[in-house]
C-alpha cells in the first residue's frame, strides 16, 4: 500500500466538525488497517505544531501521524532547531508592560516598538510592532522556535497591506499583497533567488501549485477533507494519485436542498461533483445522500457511503435521575446555519410551566451577540448559557440528560454521533441528511420538523417527568453508538482501499 495523505485546511485551537473527524479516521487507519496517514495542511499558521502538541495530550492527535504545512515547507521550515531570539536594548528605554510584553521606547520619547514574548523567560520572540511617529508602520512574526518567519507592512488604517514570507535565511520566498478596504486578498507572488516566478491570484492556486510540485510519491492516495481548498489541484492529478473526496456537508446551497436534480451545488464541492475527470470515489456519509447524488450524476462518479466512526468506545454516563435538575446541552458553532435562535424560543416554551430545566449551547461563532441578546429579552438568563467551546465532552455529558440540534441541514454531525456515544439521547429537525441515519424516533431520540417549537418543548417535558423513559432512551443511544465502532467502519475502508489498488 503507498502512503496516504489527508488533505486539511489547519488544525487551530478550536477544531471543526471535519477536522475532529478526519483525526478520528486516522485513529481507524492506524488501530485497524495498519496505516498511519499524513496530514497536510493549507493555512498558515505560526501555532500550528503548539496546537498539534496539545492535541496529542488531550488524546485527539494520533502520536505517529505526521504534518506538512504548505507554507512551511515552500519557506524550507521543516528541518532546524530553535534558537533564543532578542532585540539589542541600545539606545531604548525598556518597560516591562507584563511578564510577556515589552515597550522598548526611542530617543524622541516615542513607542518605537513593542515586543510580544511566546514565553516568560523572554527566549522566543512572538511578535513585534513597530511605529514611526506615533503610527502603527510593520509588524514581525516569528515561529514557535524564535526565527523570523513573516514581515507585514500597515497602512495609517493599520490594516494589512502587504507581507512578505521567509525562509530560515531571511529570503523572501512569498509576498503577499491586499486591497485592505475589502479585506481581500489581491496576488501572491512566489520567488525563487530573489527573482519572481510564479504569480497567484488565490490561496486555492497556491494550494494546487504546492500539490503538483510536492515530493509526494506517485501512486499514493490522496483523501480530501477540505474540498473548497484542495479539490481542483487534486482532480487535475488524478493521472499521478488516487483521490478520495469526502463530502462532509450537504452538496446543495441550503436555499435549493430539495432541488437535488438541479439545485445550485455548494460552492466546496463543485470543482469535484463537475469535474469531468473522474476521481477513485466520493465518500458520503449517509445513504440519502448517495441517492440524491446518483440520481443527479447517474455513473458519472463512483459513490460510496463510510460513515464516521468513534475514536474512544461509547460509554454508559451514571448521572442521577432523580434530581429536579434536567440538563439539555447543544454542541455546535454559533453559526446562522445552526438556528440557534430556535433553541432559545423551545426553552422559552418550557420555562413556562418547567424553569428547572437548563440549556448549555457549546461552541463559539459569530451568534453569540444575536443569542445572548434573545436570551436576555426572554429573561432566560438562569435557563440559557454560553459557557464557550470545549475539549473535554465527557464533563459535558456527564452532567447532561438530553442533547438538541436545530440546524437547516447536516452532513452528517458528528455532535449527534458523540452524544450517542455518551448515552445522551438526541432531540433534533428531521433534515437533510445526517439526523434519521443515526436517530430512531422515540428509540433513541426523536425527530421533529423545523419549527415545531411546542411539541419539542411538550416532548422534553415529558422526559423531565418520566425518568424511566429517559433511562431506556439512554440505554439505546449506548446501543445505537455501537454501529460506529472503529472496527465496524474500517471494513468498509478496507473494501474501499482493496478494489481502488486493485483497479491499478
Amino acid at each position: 500500500m503507498k502512503k496516504i495523505y489527508f488533505l486539511n485546511v489547519d488544525f487551530g485551537r478550536k477544531l471543526t466538525g471535519i477536522e475532529r473527524s478526519s483525526l478520528k479516521r486516522a485513529y481507524l487507519f492506524i488501530n485497524y488497517l495498519n496505516i498511519t496517514p499524513i496530514f497536510i495542511t493549507s493555512k498558515f499558521n505560526l501555532d500550528l505544531n503548539n496546537n498539534i502538541k496539545y492535541y496529542k495530550e488531550i488524546g485527539w492527535f494520533p502520536e505517529g501521524c505526521k504534518v506538512v504545512n504548505v507554507y512551511d515547507d515552500l519557506c524550507s521550515r521543516n528541518n532546524y532547531t530553535s534558537i533564543t531570539s532578542f532585540y539589542s536594548k541600545e539606545n531604548y528605554e525598556v518597560i516591562d508592560v507584563n511578564e510577556k510584553h515589552q515597550r522598548y521606547i526611542g530617543s524622541e520619547n516615542d513607542v518605537s516598538m513593542y515586543i510580544v514574548w511566546r514565553d516568560v523567560n523572554k527566549k522566543f520572540i512572538n511578535y513585534i510592532n513597530f511605529f514611526s511617529k506615533g503610527r502603527k508602520i510593520r509588524r514581525e512574526k516569528y515561529d514557535v522556535n524564535g526565527i523570523l518567519y513573516v514581515v507585514q507592512f500597515l497602512n495609517s488604517n493599520h490594516s494589512v497591506d502587504s507581507e512578505d514570507y521567509l525562509d530560515c535565511s531571511g529570503k523572501i520566498v512569498l509576498k503577499k499583497f491586499f486591497d485592505s478596504e475589502n479585506k481581500e486578498l489581491i496576488r501572491i507572488e512566489k520567488y525563487k533567488n530573489k527573482r519572481l516566478e510564479k504569480i497567484f491570484f488565490s490561496e486555492q492556486e497556491l494550494t494546487s501549485y504546492w500539490l503538483s510540485i510536492s515530493e509526494i510519491e506517485r501512486n499514493s492516495l490522496l483523501i480530501i477533507d477540505k474540498n473548497k481548498f484542495w479539490g481542483k489541484g487534486a482532480v487535475s492529478l488524478v493521472h499521478k494519485y488516487k483521490v478520495i473526496s469526502v463530502i462532509h456537508s450537504v452538496h446543495i446551497r441550503e436555499v435549493d436542498i430539495n432541488n437535488v436534480i438541479s439545485g445550485r451545488l455548494n460552492s466546496n464541492y463543485v470543482d469535484i461533483l463537475e469535474s469531468n475527470d473522474k476521481i477513485n470515489s466520493i465518500i458520503t456519509l449517509t445513504e440519502n445522500q448517495k441517492k440524491d447524488l446518483l440520481e443527479r450524476y447517474h455513473d458519472k462518479h463512483r459513490f460510496e457511503v463510510i460513515p464516521h466512526s468513534l475514536d474512544q468506545p461509547a460509554v454508559i454516563i451514571e448521572k442521577s435521575l432523580n434530581l429536579e435538575s434536567f440538563n439539555i446541552v447543544a454542541m455546535c458553532r454559533l453559526a446562522p446555519e445552526k438556528q440557534l435562535e430556535d433553541m432559545v424560543y423551545i426553552l422559552k416554551e418550557i420555562n413556562i410551566t418547567h424553569p428547572l430545566i437548563k440549556l448549555f449551547i457549546y461552541g463559539e461563532g459569530a451568534e453569540r451577540i444575536k443569542i445572548e441578546k434573545l436570551v436576555k429579552e426572554f429573561e432566560l438568563e438562569n435557563n440559557v448559557f454560553l459557557p464557550g467551546y470545549v475539549d473535554d465532552l465527557r464533563k459535558v455529558y456527564s452532567k447532561a440528560d438530553l442533547s438538541i440540534m436545530t440546524s437547516k441541514c447536516e452532513g452528517f454531525s458528528l455532535a449527534i454521533l458523540e452524544s450517542l456515544a455518551h448515552s445522551i439521547p438526541v432531540i433534533s429537525y428531521d433534515i437533510k441528511y445526517g439526523p434519521s441515519s443515526m436517530i430512531r424516533d422515540g428509540y433513541n431520540g426523536y425527530l421533529f420538523q423545523q419549527k415545531d417549537y411546542k411539541n419539542i418543548a411538550n416532548c422534553i417535558k415529558n422526559l423531565f417527568l418520566n425518568k424511566k423513559n429517559l433511562l431506556q432512551l439512554k440505554k439505546n443511544a449506548f446501543e445505537t453508538a455501537g454501529n460506529f465502532s472503529e472496527k465496524l467502519i474500517s471494513e468498509k475502508w478496507k473494501i474501499l482501499l482493496r478494489e481502488i489498488y486493485d483497479d491499478n
